[in-house]
C-alpha cells in the first residue's frame, strides 16, 4: 500500500443530551454534507498541487480531531513522513474503505462525486467490520437513563 488517508464521516444532529450513538444509522446534516464536499475538494487540491497525493496525511472533517490522532505518531512506527515521496512516488486514491453504515456510504459518495467530476475513478467498498461498535440497549439513551436502567453498569 503506498498510503493511507483517513476521512470521518461528517456531522450528524446536534446530540445536546450526549445520547450514546453507537450504530445507530444517523443520516449528516446539510452541514456535514458541506464537511466532506470540503475535505474532497482540499484532497484533490493536494494531489493537483504534489501530481498527487503526498504519502501520508489525514483529510479531515469537522470531526477531525479523530483522523489526525489515527494517524499521529505514524511516522515514529516506520510510515513515511510528510514529504517523501516513497518507493512509488505520488499517487490517487483509487478506492475508499467505509463502514457500511449510511453517513459513511454517503460521505464516501460525496467524496467519490468530487474526485469523479475532475476526471478521478474511485471504487467504494462498504465494509461491516468498519461500522462503530453497537452499544445493544444503550444506544439512544443517555449515561443517566442507562444508569436509572442498569445501576453501576456504566461505571
Amino acid at each position: 500500500m503506498a498510503g493511507l488517508w483517513l476521512l470521518r464521516h461528517g456531522s450528524l444532529p446536534p446530540n445536546p443530551e450526549r445520547r450514546f450513538v453507537g450504530a445507530r444509522d444517523i443520516a449528516l446534516t446539510a452541514a456535514g454534507r458541506e464537511q466532506i464536499r470540503q475535505a474532497a475538494r482540499a484532497l484533490l487540491a493536494e494531489c493537483g498541487a504534489a501530481n498527487g497525493l503526498p504519502p501520508f496525511g489525514a483529510a479531515a472533517t469537522g470531526q477531525g480531531r479523530h483522523a489526525r490522532t489515527a494517524v499521529a505518531g505514524a511516522a515514529e512506527r516506520g510510515a513515511l513522513r510528510e514529504g517523501e515521496s516513497g518507493r512509488y512516488g505520488p499517487f490517487l486514491p483509487r478506492h475508499i474503505i467505509c463502514s457500511d453504515l449510511g453517513r459513511c456510504r454517503e460521505s464516501a459518495r460525496l467524496v467519490q462525486e468530487i474526485f469523479h467530476a475532475r476526471g478521478h475513478a474511485i471504487d467504494i467498498f462498504p465494509d461491516a467490520g468498519l461500522r462503530e461498535i453497537s452499544l445493544g440497549l444503550w444506544e439512544g439513551l443517555t449515561v443517566a437513563e442507562v444508569e436509572s436502567r442498569w445501576p453501576g453498569s456504566h461505571a
